[in-house]
Formats: structure tokens, sequence, C-alpha cells
């Protein structure tokens, strides 16, 4: 081991003398827990390795806010040995020593050394969690703290539920998003604020290395977008308006005032090219209602669970023997099923002792009959239930 240094080996973590710091401890402690989160590990390199590395950062204050009471937002302050002299990154102000605090900084690493600056440009990211906890005003952006606590708790439900091996700034962006109204409502004040924190670093736009324009985040001449929410999920058809500029769907031209019906993830992105600003909206159509979304992990030989979901205008004539489903790909026991208000519903029974904390998919498969002959078929909801 080359000192002074620490790191995480995917084993156990290790520290040179000298460097067993709290804040320290807790950025090597969160890559393990980064890397037993998410499946296949978050990729150490661009910007999925940035993110690991300031997941780590974010870890790191949090064990010092509980240890202590407080966090300084220095990211090993009290480092000196070997001629490595704390801070090492400062997340309340990333520019003071040289690391960007916004996606499109000057001080962005765009080059491949450090695995395409992973440490660099951690400080992204982390500048965002800094403004999410303390409030603050940034790049155009008033943000209003939502305190420690809920921050933390927002970057956790990120990293567990809706965070992959690939994902970027911009996945982070929804995933951070998507975590806030899971846990305290996507119209709530805390999410208002939460949006604006990473707005106010780009982490929805493309970065400095993309060679596109900056937009200038929480302009209020960007255009405004009405029947859809950043983050939010419609269980039926959607009609979007727009009051200004020119707008694009999935990349695709679309025009205000019109309707979008079919399941999927979409990005609509409104541009007002007269004052160069844009308003960009991520939602989800999922014509699939669960009553019960999540459930806590659990070795528990009680940990069994009915659940009810409902696919919404598919009513469909056939009998619960004809029906099987799978969760994650594993078999579960369908007890009932009813086809009332022109929905099909189906409750399905099974034992999650053990199982992994995660997203689990819905398969149903069905057979009914049609006339003479046999009509076979699938149902499904991505993400159907989460163990958390």
């Amino acid at each position: 081991m080359d000192c002074p240094n620490a790191f995480f080996s995917g084993y156990d973590i290790n520290f040179c003398n000298g460097l067993a710091v709290t804040d320290v401890i807790g950025h090597e402690y969160g890559h393990g827990v980064v890397y037993f989160a998410v499946p296949g590990y978050l990729t150490y390199y661009g910007e999925s390795g940035a993110l690991n590395e300031s997941y780590a950062d974010i870890f790191g204050e949090a064990l010092e806010n509980y240890r202590d009471g407080s966090s300084d937002w220095l990211a090993g302050e009290d480092v000196n040995v070997g001629g490595l002299v704390g801070p090492l990154r400062n997340l309340q102000n990333p520019s003071a020593l040289s690391d960007p605090d916004k996606f499109f900084s000057s001080n962005f690493y765009c080059g491949t050394e450090d695995n395409a600056g992973v440490h660099t440009n951690s400080t992204v990211l982390s500048h965002a969690g800094y403004l999410m906890s303390e409030g603050g005003s940034f790049n155009g952006c008033s943000v209003s703290a939502i305190g420690k606590e809920k921050q933390e708790k927002i970057f956790y439900r990120a990293l567990i539920v809706y965070f992959t091996s690939s994902t970027d700034f911009n996945g982070a962006y929804s995933a951070l998003n998507q975590a806030c109204g899971d846990l305290y409502g996507s119209g709530s004040s805390d999410c208002s604020e939460v949006k604006k924190a990473l707005q106010s670093v780009e982490l929805d736009q493309g970065g400095y290395c993309s060679g596109e324009t900056e937009i200038q985040p929480c302009n209020s001449n960007a255009p405004v977008v009405s029947g859809v929410s950043d983050g939010a999920t419609y269980n039926s058809d959607v009609v979007i308006t727009f009051d200004k500029g020119t707008a694009a769907l999935n990349g695709e031209s679309f025009s205000s005032w019109s309707t979008v019906s079919e399941e999927g993830s979409y990005t609509l992105i409104v541009t007002d090219s007269v004052n160069n600003v844009s308003t960009t909206v991520n939602f989800t159509i999922s014509k699939v209602t669960t009553d019960t979304p999540s459930l806590a992990y659990s070795v528990s030989k009680r940990a069994k669970k009915t659940i009810k979901v409902t696919f919404l205008g598919r009513a469909m004539s056939t009998k619960k023997n004809y029906v099987s489903a799978r969760l994650g790909g594993r078999k579960v026991k369908v007890t009932r099923i009813s086809n009332g208000g022109g929905n099909f519903t189906v409750w399905l029974n099974f034992s999650y002792r053990g199982w992994p904390i995660g997203n689990y998919d819905l398969s149903v498969s069905y057979k009914k009959k049609v006339g003479k002959s046999w009509q076979r078929g699938t149902l499904g909801k991505t993400g159907a239930l989460s163990i958390i």
C-alpha cells in the first residue's frame, strides 16, 4: 500500500497512518455502501465514477455530523501526513480548491487521468448536496435548506432504489428527484428545493465537456409546462401544454395541447430560443397500479404478503387458473382475479423472506379463449415492487 492513502478494496477498508480521521473513514465506508447497494457497482469511471466519489464524500459528512453533531462540508480537513494536507475538497465552495461547482464549470475535467476525473468532478453533486442541506444562493437559484436528515435520506434512497452501474449525472438528477418524491411527495416544498439545488449545479444539462450550450437554471423566463410534473408517474393519459417555445418529447417534435398515452418514460424539453432558456420535465406513464409498492427487507418467517396489482383498461375474460405471475423471476401465487370497472386486477401472495434489496419486475402470463382458439399474452410492470 502506497502512503499516504486510504481505500476500499471491495473486501475491506485500508488506511495509512494519519488518515483514519472521521470523514475519511466515512468516505471509505461510503464506497462500501455504494459497492453493495448498486447492482454491478457504480462504475468507477467518468460521470459514474464521479458520482461514486461524491457519494463517498456525502457519507463522510454524514458520519462527521453523526459523530460530532455538525459537519463542516470539507472533505479530509484533518488530514496532515506525508505531504498530504487537507482539506482535499470543499463541498460548500468547490471552486475554492479549483474543483467544479457546477457541470459547466471550466474546472470540470474532460481528460482520462484519474479514471476520467472521478475525484475532481465529484464536487458537482457534492455541492448540490450541500445546498440541499444548508440552503444558499448559487448560479441564479435561491435554495432553502431542507436539513441534513432529509438530504441524507434522499441520497440514500436514490442510490438503493434508482441507481444502476451506469448512472450518469443526468440519471442522478432524475433518481434524486424521484427519491424525494417517494419520501416527501413530488409536489412538496422539500422536493421543490431539491430540484432547485440539482438544477443550480446543472446536473440536468449536458455539461462542460459536451459541447452543448449552457442554459441558465432557475430562470423566471423559462417556459412554463402544465399537465405534467418533473419526476411524476401517471396512471392515465396526460395532456401537456406550454406557454412558449418549441418542444421535443424523447427527441421528437412535440406540440402544445398534445396527448401522451403510451406507457413509458419520457423527457420533455421546451426551449425558448429568444431568452436561451429551457424547461425539462421527466415523467412516466404507467397504467399499472399496486397497493404495495415497497416492502422492508426481512429475514423473518412471517415475511409474507398479498398485494393487489391493477392493469388499467385491460379487462379480459379469463379464469384464475389460467393466470400465473412472477416477481423478479420468482414464481408467486395468484390468489384472485377481477375485471371490475374495465380493469384487470390480480392478487399475488408470496413469501419475501431474505429477498435482496432492490427492484422487482412483475410479469403476469394469461390465456383466454377467443372463439374456439386460445389467446395467450403477458402483462408486466417494471419495478412493480421494491425491497428497501
